[in-house]
């Protein structure tokens, strides 16, 4: 279980992320990731796009799938990742 920050935060809370989630997915690799108000959701995701590039070039984790968790505005966040990505992908 490795807990990745792509955002610097600090928590005073108990995080099931951090805290449980290790019991139950040893092997889990969780990332957090972290916007300031203000920011457009392209360029929020557009940013999370470029951290998670260079987190997963930069271990061996670029085989490994993604699970996304979020809400309100970070749903919009991933979604956009996710239409962002494909479109790259497939070239539309």
């Amino acid at each position: 279980y490795t807990l990745h920050t792509l955002f610097p935060y600090t928590t005073l809370f108990r995080s099931w992320l951090r805290d449980i989630l290790p019991d139950d997915v040893p092997e889990a690799n969780v990332f957090t990731y972290g916007y300031r108000d203000g920011n457009s959701v392209d360029s929020i995701a557009r940013d999370l796009i470029r951290s998670l590039e260079n987190k997963r070039l930069s271990r061996p984790l670029y085989e490994t799938p993604i699970v996304f968790l979020a809400h309100g505005t970070g749903g919009l966040v991933v979604k956009q990742v996710c239409w962002f990505s494909h479109s790259s992908i497939c070239g539309s």
